[in-house]
């Protein structure tokens, strides 16, 4: 089930920048930083919520989907 979705992903309001870094902008650079970010996005694991509300106690495990 998918609780949210973003509706514009290149709006600066939802998004924020990757990181900062002062360097001059060739393919290698770019191309490394994407393969970092690639890299990052597989190696994502399930968020597990436990809720503990008085006499009800449940788990939630988050599983990250990105596109």
């Amino acid at each position: 089930m998918i609780v949210w979705q973003n509706p514009r992903p290149s709006s600066t309001r939802f998004c924020r920048p990757v990181k900062m870094e002062y360097t001059k902008e060739t393919i290698e650079v770019v191309l490394q930083e994407r393969e970092n970010i690639v890299n990052e996005i597989n190696e994502l694991t399930a968020t597990k919520c436990e809720i503990i509300s008085g006499e009800t106690n449940f788990s939630v495990d988050v599983e990250h989907k990105l596109g």
